[in-house]
């Protein structure tokens, strides 16, 4: 947490092995090597053919130095066989220390994403741009093969999707939930439930893939796509047409031949782009079965019959665009345990998994409520683990527990509130758990006041802590997916071939933001009229522009940003009015101690400090403007004999027409509280 890494410590929350790292071996090298299949040759049928449409010039004069700057600031992550990772590169391309350098590589960089998009160049030119590093995850059991891309391919990846997405959005269509629409992967699963739930659907079939990714026909999509996207065609061949090296920890190396290439990240572009023809020829196939994909997991449903004759479609047909059916885990769920005999003899020899009860679908459930109770009570146990540990952490590393709970953990809760109906009926235990263990963790006390616990779940910009009560929060959080991504479920659910409308989506998603927004502010004004008077002011101030950015900021310790434990609690009392602990009873200069006595105390160095600490802060400011800036710089000795006295800070000159200046400060106090008590000088 402290490097900014959430993803990489909440691995450190989960007591299961999978997607740790393997130890390289023979074995762990031969599975890595069975993932990369050698190239297959072309099918027949697997071609498109017509007229390929040409692309203007200009296309993507779009791409300039500032979208290069806006991608450095969003990629993250480690380098590929080069080591440059994206700080280094965020460094190179955006640091103050540069002057004209940093600008003037942002342009070439741009000049070449637009090259690679728009010409096509020899592939050995590539070939150190295109190698990736090649990582061994467990997936218990198998492996999981994990490329890391240069960071400079990634750039410009990203450069080229944005001027893109228009394009890839249409071409892969409202039924590939991954083609770039906002809330796909929501949107079919509320579509397929409603699906499910009709009278004539008789089951759904869940169809897994053997080695998706990597096992695509890579020469037929290349063909494909200068005709489903023809402007995403260049930068595919530039990119595809020649193997990648893809560099194993310990010296060795294993060939990209097929599919799409590990730590690219416009691979899944490529991918949808590779199964267009295959879903096109699936819904002429069979019509009145309902498909929705999201990547390579395919969804279909219908009534036994018409599923069957899409089952043998689906494994004939996809070998040739090298889409490999994995019969032993796909699924059959069936609604109705009466007809499981009828679907098993229909089903026969099929290999294929049946179940009444229900399965995973896209991260959350499809099937009877049984299953979906079962699933989630699963899912909240494994959750409720996890924050016994965060709160187990929180005993040393405080602030980095809290940063990695509303950064990272509160978000694995989100997506399964927002895509399983009636989650708030089985939360009880986690918001237990969060009450119990990790806010006490938080905030150093033993039991939370039901008042103290609403106004902790609060945003912090409203004052809180951002620390959810789930099952609050799951109907709302449920009803709010569905209605945002109405638009591309209906569309889905009726097999459309046009995405849904922007200027309604947007209208749609303006309507439920204003809806919540007002219900907050409704919850919030309770909640702040159930305060004492001391602790709702305190709340005001914590609700000021910038009081509670120190709260929402990620511990980054190279940026200074870090607190201890004793620090963010002090923090924490101080933003909800408590008592700080440890402080004592009489200040040196008779008056009993508090908080407010030591902000205004001439004895105590509080004063002096928070005056050196504004004018610090405002010198390292000039320092970045003005080459001569000094902190209480002497003044000439004057001739009258009086006490010395000298400014806060001087500066030095930008031009030859300005003078050099001196200045001062005051700290001042906003609180009334913190206010000192005066009285009036006896005349």
């Amino acid at each position: 947490m402290l490097q900014g890494k959430i993803n990489a410590a909440l691995i450190f929350l989960s007591t299961e092995s999978n997607g740790r790292v393997l130890p390289l071996s023979e074995s762990v090298i031969k599975g890595l090597i069975d993932k990369h299949s050698p190239p297959e040759p072309i099918q027949e049928g697997a071609l498109l053919s017509g007229p390929i449409n040409k692309i203007p010039a200009n296309y993507f004069d779009s791409i300039d130095e500032q979208t290069i700057s806006k991608a450095a600031q969003l990629t993250k992550g480690a380098g590929g066989p080069s080591h440059v990772d994206a700080k280094q590169y965020r460094h190179i391309l955006l640091s103050n220390k540069y002057k004209t350098e940093n600008k003037q590589l942002r342009e070439q960089i741009a000049i070449l994403a637009k090259k690679l998009a728009t010409t096509i160049v020899h592939p050995t030119t590539l070939e150190a741009l295109i190698c990736c590093r090649l990582v061994p995850l467990d997936k218990c059991p198998g492996i999981r093969p994990i490329g890391i891309g240069e960071v400079l391919r990634r750039l410009i990846g990203k450069s080229i999707g944005w001027t893109l997405k228009a394009d890839l959005m249409e071409s892969a269509g409202p039924l590939q939930a991954s083609g770039g629409s906002q809330g796909g992967a929501e949107a079919a699963i509320h579509a397929m439930r409603t699906i499910f739930n009709n009278d004539d659907t008789e089951a759904v079939i869940l169809v897994d893939a053997s080695n998706a990714f990597n096992a695509l026909n890579r020469q037929v999509t290349l063909h494909n796509v200068q005709r489903t996207c023809p402007a995403f065609a260049t930068i595919l061949i530039n990119t595809y047409r020649s193997s990648s090296r893809l560099a194993v920890s310990g010296g060795a190396e294993i060939k990209s031949q097929e599919g799409s290439t590990q730590g690219d990240n416009l691979g899944g572009h490529f991918y949808n782009q590779g199964t267009i023809p295959l879903q096109t020829l699936l819904q002429s196939t069979s019509p009145v079965v309902i498909q929705v994909w999201l990547a390579d997991d395919a969804t279909r449903a219908g009534t036994l019959q018409n599923l069957k004759k899409w089952w043998d479609c689906i494994v004939e047909e996809s070998k040739r665009f090298g889409y490999i059916v994995n019969n032993e885990k796909s699924w059959l769920t069936i609604k109705d345990g009466a007809a499981l005999q009828h679907a098993t003899t229909l089903f026969a020899g099929t290999n294929i998994n049946v179940t009444t009860e229900g399965k995973r679908h896209l991260g959350a459930a499809i099937g009877s409520e049984a299953f979906h109770k079962a699933y989630a009570e699963k899912k909240i146990a494994k959750w409720c683990q996890e924050v016994e540990q965060l709160a187990e952490f929180a005993k040393t590393q405080l602030q980095a527990a809290y940063a990695a709970f509303i950064h990272g953990e509160m978000h694995r809760f989100i997506y399964f509130l927002r895509t399983i109906p009636g989650m708030g009926g089985f939360l009880q235990p986690l918001d237990d758990v969060i009450n119990q263990k990790l806010l006490p963790a938080i905030l150093g006390t033993n039991t939370i006041q039901e008042q103290e616990r609403n106004l902790y779940a609060l945003p912090i910009r409203s004052g809180g802590l951002s620390i959810p009560i789930s099952t609050d929060k799951a109907s709302n959080d449920f009803h709010t997916s569905l209605r945002i991504t109405a638009p591309l479920a209906a569309i889905m659910v009726t097999q459309g071939n046009t995405l849904p409308d922007p200027a309604i989506v947007k209208a749609t998603r303006a309507e439920k933001r204003k809806h919540n927004n007002n219900l907050e502010k409704q919850h919030e004004e309770v909640v702040l009229g159930t305060l004492c008077e001391p602790t709702k002011r305190a709340v005001e101030q914590a609700k000021e522009k910038g009081a509670s950015n120190w709260l929402s900021t990620l511990p980054l310790e190279d940026q200074g940003f870090t607190l201890n434990k004793g620090e963010f609690r002090d923090a924490l009392a101080i933003r909800y009015n408590k008592e700080l602990r440890g402080l004592p009873s009489k200040c040196p200069c008779g008056l009993p101690f508090n908080l407010n006595h030591a902000l205004n105390c001439k004895r105590g160095g509080l004063v002096i400090i928070r005056h050196n600490n504004i004018r610090d802060f405002e010198a390292n400011l000039l320092r970045q403007v003005f080459n001569d800036v000094e902190t209480e710089p002497p003044l000439q000795p004057s001739k009258e004999k009086t006490s010395q006295v000298s400014p806060e800070m001087r500066r030095g000159q930008t031009s030859e027409q300005e003078d050099s200046g001196d200045m001062d400060k005051t700290p001042t106090l906003t609180s009334e509280s913190q206010m000192p008590t005066l009285t009036p000088k006896a005349t």
